[in-house]
């Protein structure tokens, strides 16, 4: 039975969705040239949770390896999501203000 979920829609081919087991956990890779990302979903067995992680690369033109950005499970969350301001950067940029 599916433990994890996925969309992801694109210009091709509209929506697709994934499913993944406690087991295999889930990922997805999301890529331009030059930025790319890593989000994965797995299942800590031992403290019996779900765990979020989201990596960053060099996209499609390099080949470094992921850098582990943010991970978090279910307990942290749960502990914090009445203050969301301990994953955000002391400054926050607007990709949508004007320049």
């Amino acid at each position: 039975m599916a433990h994890f979920s996925s969309e992801i829609q694109g210009s091709q081919g509209g929506e697709a969705t994934g499913w993944g087991t406690k087991t295999s956990g889930i990922q997805c890779y999301i890529s331009g040239w030059n930025l790319g990302c890593l989000v994965r979903m797995r299942y800590n067995e031992t403290k019996q949770e779900d765990v979020l992680e989201i990596y960053v690369n060099g996209g499609s033109n390099c080949f470094e390896k992921d850098i582990l950005l943010l991970q978090i499970n279910q307990t942290q969350w749960k502990n914090c999501a009445k203050d969301i301001n301990f994953l955000v950067p002391a400054k926050i940029i607007n990709i949508n203000e004007e320049k």
